[in-house]
């Protein structure tokens, strides 16, 4: 365990700040225009439509199952379905950039990092903002409705 992380439990959520570009990862290989193989493509574009497919409330059922009682079957809940809803739509948004920088920068020679860093991602930015604030947004409303009459409620009446 770092010991920095250790002494200082307030910034715990550092550890899972890095959590947010594992969704424009999985964005970019769930769009057409981005994916390195079609087989990533429909890989990961199931498994999107899965995680997305299973309403919150059943999922936290699921995790109650599995996890017992209190919030962390509420948060890994909330927490799939968002990564599903979010993978959706930021793969959405990047299979709608406008094709000619990204051929301009291939044309250029840049390399395929290059091509997503400079050509894609600042076509998507704004959508990839709104999506999460959105998400977020949702995810507290959510997360009180899981609270009170969801899993954790239950088990404390």
């Amino acid at each position: 365990m770092d010991s920095a992380v250790g002494r200082y439990p307030r910034h715990e959520h550092c550890r899972y700040g890095d959590s947010g570009h594992r969704f424009g990862t999985l964005a970019f290989l769930a769009a057409r225009n981005t994916s390195p193989h079609p087989m990533v493509f429909h890989v990961t574009r199931t498994m999107l439509n899965a995680l997305r497919s299973v309403p919150e409330l059943i999922m936290g059922i699921i995790f109650v199952a599995a996890v017992g009682f209190g919030a962390l079957p509420g948060v890994l809940a909330l927490g799939l379905h968002s990564i599903g809803m979010v993978g959706k739509f930021f793969a959405e948004a990047i299979e709608h950039v406008d094709p000619a920088p990204v051929e301009a920068a291939d044309a250029a020679g840049a390399t395929r990092l290059q091509v997503h860093w400079h050509a894609v991602l600042p076509q998507v930015l704004p959508q990839f903002a709104d999506v999460s604030i959105y998400r977020w947004e949702y995810n507290f409303r959510a997360s009180t409705v899981m609270g009170m009459v969801g899993p954790a409620g239950s088990a404390s009446s």
